[in-house]
């Protein structure tokens, strides 16, 4: 062989000549051996088992042998190959061995099966689960079935295109395994483009694997439905009224006005008010006719009639009331409703508090027999909820228990002490709610109810739990509403 690689340069083709022995038949043979061997031996490689033993030595490496080495080999053996009429073209190249072979991780892809692909759609929301995290879940889906799985990211609107590659048997594994991906409604349709002239597959053979599914028919609904709001409401109110109608009525009234208060001037009950820090009284509502109660000068003349309450007062060291007692105490003990507004220290915890102790034990039914507390009193914080706590046992009247329950304390100890028996609950919104939702206080027998620093619950985003807790008092209660601004 010529060491001289030029463009002038010739592979010699193995020749059969040698055999001068053998007739025309074995010579014919044994040329077109050789001649399969060297179409073959390109691209199938050439090993030890060729046609004719007799040309193993100039055949075995021919590649390297006859074409040479080095960056102009495949070029030179292309050349050879078209000037001799051979049949090897560009679909032989190694370029296209190699788009082939890309398809599928099995080297014989494409050999031996029919190729083709089809194409599929999904919801473009399931994009992201067929891909899966840095791009897991494609490749489990491509390794399972053996098909190339390609999404097309220029689809547009809900729908998204994705390309299946590979063998027919390889192509309804890689959509049936989709489809299980998909199956809550991701999967669309599909489209189908063989490139196979043995097999062409369809919709129609898509509808036939699957039409054993049930088809759920939508139900269409009124594009306009009327509700009456009016009847709905009126529908509940009357519901109400029956889940109340059975318990006693509420005891509110236990005033007994002092004569020296019912003899007070209205232009001394105006110099009261202005002396004792501006007290300023009115009604909440237009039209509301009731009379406002003068104020009380002293302890006497609010709680003549109820002796164990003087004293507890006189126990407690305390001379005269305040400002936002004096006025209190009688709207309190007359039943009203009361918002009460006044400076922190100013002793609106007692304010509500005694009428609180003589509103639960004049009621009808008996404290043993009430099956939860009779006052609620609600606070934002539990620091001020501890506070009221132990403003509440100072007095023991009547032997009015109390329990405090707030969020971040003992749980156990709290539905441990309610479950004694108690007629006023201290309580946070948030843990106040949690029991009441796990059935471990009944509020069914509160008719006094406190809202502490209201505004500031309210400010704290605590009104979808007072809502809900005064759904399950009695809508007749006593309400107090008391706050330090």
């Amino acid at each position: 062989m010529s060491d001289d690689w030029g463009d002038d340069w010739e592979p010699t083709k193995p020749s059969t000549t040698d055999s001068t022995t053998t007739d025309s038949t074995t010579t014919d043979s044994t040329t077109t051996a050789v001649q399969q061997d060297w179409d073959s031996g390109w691209d199938n490689g050439w090993d030890s088992s060729s046609a004719n033993n007799t040309n193993k030595e100039p055949t075995s490496d021919l590649r390297s042998k006859e074409f040479g080495r080095g960056r102009g080999r495949a070029k030179r053996a292309e050349q050879w190959h078209q000037q001799n009429d051979g049949e090897w073209g560009s679909d032989h190249s190694s370029h296209e061995r190699r788009q082939q072979n890309s398809f599928s991780n099995n080297s014989s892809f494409g050999q031996n099966q029919d190729s083709s692909k089809r194409v599929i759609q999904i919801e473009s929301t399931f994009v992201g689960k067929v891909i899966g995290r840095g791009g897991q879940t494609i490749k489990e889906l491509q390794n399972k079935s053996g098909a190339r799985i390609h999404i097309n990211k220029d689809s547009s609107g809900c729908d998204t295109d994705i390309e299946l590659s590979g063998s027919s048997g390889q192509i309804e594994m890689a959509e049936k395994l989709i489809k299980e991906l998909t199956q809550n409604g991701g999967y669309s349709s599909q489209r189908s483009e063989s490139y196979s002239s043995h097999r062409n597959f369809s919709n129609n053979d898509w509808n036939s694997d699957w039409s054993n599914e049930p088809k759920k028919e939508e139900k269409a609904t009124p594009s306009e439905e009327f509700v009456d709001w009016g009847a709905a409401i009126a529908e509940s109110e009357e519901a109400t009224k029956k889940k109340w109608a059975s318990l006693p009525p509420i005891n509110k009234q236990f005033y007994f006005e002092n004569p020296d208060v019912r003899a007070m001037s209205a232009e001394f009950v105006d110099n009261f008010r202005t002396q004792n820090n501006n007290i300023i009284v009115s009604h909440f509502t237009e039209g509301d006719t009731r009379v406002i109660p003068n104020p009380i000068q002293h302890f006497s003349q609010a709680f003549e009639h109820f002796p164990e309450v003087l004293d507890e007062i006189t126990r407690q060291g305390f001379k005269t009331p305040s400002p936002i007692q004096c006025q209190s105490w009688p709207i309190l003990l007359s039943g009203y409703d009361l918002i009460g507004i006044a400076q922190t220290g100013t002793g609106k915890t007692l304010a509500y508090l005694l009428p609180a102790m003589i509103h639960i034990d004049s009621q009808a039914t008996k404290r043993e027999d009430r099956p939860g507390p009779t006052a609620l009193i609600m606070a934002p914080t539990r620091e001020l909820a501890q506070q009221i706590e132990k403003e509440c046992q100072k007095y023991r009247y009547r032997d009015i228990k109390c329990v405090c329950i707030y969020g971040g304390g003992d749980r156990n100890t709290q539905i441990s002490k309610v479950g004694k028996g108690v007629e006023i609950v201290i309580a946070t919104p948030g843990r106040l709610n949690d029991l009441c939702m796990n059935r471990v206080i009944n509020l069914s027998s509160v008719s006094y109810l406190v809202l502490d620093e209201a505004d500031r619950m309210l400010d704290m985003g605590f009104e979808p739990q007072i809502k809900k807790i005064m759904l399950d008092v009695r809508p007749e209660r006593h309400t107090v509403m008391m706050s330090a601004t």
